[in-house]
């Protein structure tokens, strides 16, 4: 679970697996970055992992990047509470919120037989449509895709989101295997050239 500590000489870190929040002295901004939470219900583990997120908040964070598996199983109603969980905090909006997707978010792990097997397409558009917010004004890198998108947060600070889920992919032994796209990356290179 959630975990607090301090490093000598810094700010108080904070993970959850993959988390962390630092500090960027010479430019004075900070991200919070925040990563498989594999919430399945809006229970008092969602609860807690909302209070982690307030907390990297009230010490200082100044963007939130959330890199994926909000949810463990696909459910939407997880990942619509988090995002209603930051619109509640005033932090769902693309200045001060990144998200791209997970493959937890997307690819529901439980199918109930192979006839039922689809591409995860229509959860990926679910998850676009309840992250939408975060992207609002930024600058998307490649034509009618969502990702990946730029976003300039001050004169020094730049952020990319990527998205490697494989959305497109038929069979589920693809699905936990990330891919960052040839066209994806050329549009990343160009971003920053």
């Amino acid at each position: 679970m959630p975990q607090t500590g301090v490093r000598p000489g810094s700010r108080p870190f904070y993970w959850v697996r993959s988390w962390g929040c630092a500090k960027r002295n010479h430019l004075n901004y900070t991200f919070a970055h925040l990563s498989d939470f594999h919430f399945s219900s809006l229970d008092d583990d969602f609860a807690r992992g909302c209070a982690l997120v307030d907390d990297a908040i009230s010490q200082g964070a100044d963007h939130l990047v959330v890199t994926g598996d909000i949810a463990d199983a696909a459910q939407m109603e997880v990942v619509r509470g988090f995002i209603r969980h930051l619109k509640g905090q005033e932090w769902a909006g693309s200045e001060r919120l990144t998200v791209i997707p997970g493959n937890h978010d997307i690819f529901p792990v439980s199918l109930r037989s192979l006839a039922s097997l689809r591409r995860p397409t229509s959860l990926f558009q679910k998850f676009n449509q309840a992250t939408s917010s975060c992207r609002q004004g930024a600058e998307p890198l490649v034509a009618g895709e969502h990702y990946p998108f730029g976003k300039v947060l001050s004169p020094d600070v730049v952020i990319v989101g990527m998205d490697t889920t494989r959305n497109e992919q038929f069979g589920p032994h693809k699905w936990a295997e990330g891919e960052l796209q040839e066209h994806h990356r050329a549009a990343v290179s160009d971003f920053f050239a």
